[in-house]
């Protein structure tokens, strides 16, 4: 049997030497082709009609002057803005659009400018220390997502079983108001992709990503016997199987929860980490071993978060809320473990984590050294 052909996209950026980058992300899966901005309008006229799976750009595209000498002058919004409004007028032909720009430009350019951030997919950093596997990965997932959501045909709500991988048994996981009007009034792939992809399976709400499922059984985040847990997940139909599943591995909740609480005979919060290792331990007929707090060091703590920063288990005692603007009723609120507090870990991403007005004092208070290791 011959192997399919691999999927077709563009990378785009006013620096040649980006070229390279077209090359290393490309696999047997997609192929990136290396591409200069030119004008504007033909030039986003022109990428729409060779119907890419995907595109890759970066965000200041002004650096090539046309043969009058004339430097473009836009960014990756505005051509992006442009290839939305054709696939809009034809959804049929709708993809994928991914920035790919150094650090300082996202945070001088990119992220003041709140428009631009509902047009794009997804953010690769340039940055000497790349996952390469990830971020293939991750390109092929969305140019495989967009594929999907295609099939659909727009019919979001009315076969919404479909596009989020579920049985007629699990409708209620979604039958969620904030989730039924987002299929309702998508018209559109790239709409609905923002909704999958930023609400969906980019919160934990509905899904929860692996350090959170693991907090919730208590069990080490660094432990081969994780796979064990997700093997017995994926049996008792706790995986999401949906669109863009390959982009981002999630599980529902409410399965985790129920499964979980069917394995320690209650549910998870009533017990500590060493408790539901060992109750996990006998349930699964394989040995589990507890997670310890980074903050008290002890197993003997009730973990309800993976913290936002180190994805280590973490709860409520032991870490402060993230400033969370807008992000729905649905999301769960990000939290950040009081050993990264006290060693700044959330003012070391490209992201700065803003903590909550209303854990600022219990911030203070950590970062000052006033509450100890050991009050756990």
């Amino acid at each position: 049997m011959n192997a399919a052909a691999p999927l077709l996209g563009f990378l785009i950026d006013d620096d040649d030497s980006a070229a390279a980058s077209a090359a290393l992300f490309s696999s047997s899966a997609l192929q990136l082709s290396f591409r200069l901005p030119a004008d504007l309008e033909e030039f986003a006229q022109q990428l729409f009609n060779q119907q890419p799976a995907i595109l890759v750009m970066d965000y200041r595209l002004d650096q090539v002057a046309d043969e009058q000498g004339q430097t473009r002058r836009y960014k990756a919004s505005a051509l992006t803005q442009q290839l939305r409004d054709l696939a809009t007028e034809h959804p049929m032909h709708d993809c994928p659009i991914v920035l790919h720009s150094a650090e300082d430009k996202l945070r001088d350019f990119y992220r003041p400018d709140q428009t631009a951030h509902d047009l794009f997919d997804d953010i690769i950093t340039k940055d000497g220390q790349k996952n390469i596997e990830e971020i293939r990965r991750r390109l092929v997932g969305l140019a495989q997502g967009y594929i999907d959501l295609i099939a659909v045909d727009r019919q979001y709500e009315a076969r919404q079983l479909d596009l989020l991988g579920l049985t007629a048994s699990q409708h209620s996981f979604v039958d969620h108001q904030d989730v039924q009007s987002q299929l309702r009034a998508a018209q559109v792939p790239h709409v609905m992709a923002q909704f999958l992809l930023k609400k969906l399976i980019g919160r934990n709400a509905l899904l929860l990503d692996e350090p959170n499922v693991l907090a919730r059984a208590g069990i080490r985040s660094d432990s081969p016997a994780r796979a064990r847990l997700c093997d017995a997940l994926r049996t008792g139909g706790a995986e999401y199987t949906g669109v863009f599943a390959s982009f981002r591995p999630r599980w529902w909740r409410t399965a985790v929860d129920d499964l979980l609480e069917t394995w320690l005979g209650g549910t998870a919060s009533r017990f500590t980490a060493e408790q539901r290792a060992i109750k996990l331990s006998e349930a699964l007929n394989h040995p589990f071993e507890a997670a310890h707090s980074t903050w008290s060091g002890s197993a003997q703590e009730r973990f309800t978060h993976a913290c936002a920063v180190c994805a280590h288990p973490t709860h409520v005692a032991h870490s402060v809320a993230v400033l969370d603007v807008g992000n729905g009723v649905l999301a769960e609120r990000r939290r950040v473990c009081f050993d990264c507090l006290q060693n700044d870990r959330h003012l070391r991403r490209g992201r700065t984590w803003e903590i909550d007005a209303l854990d600022e004092r219990v911030m203070r208070d950590v970062r000052e050294g006033r509450l100890a290791r050991n009050t756990g």
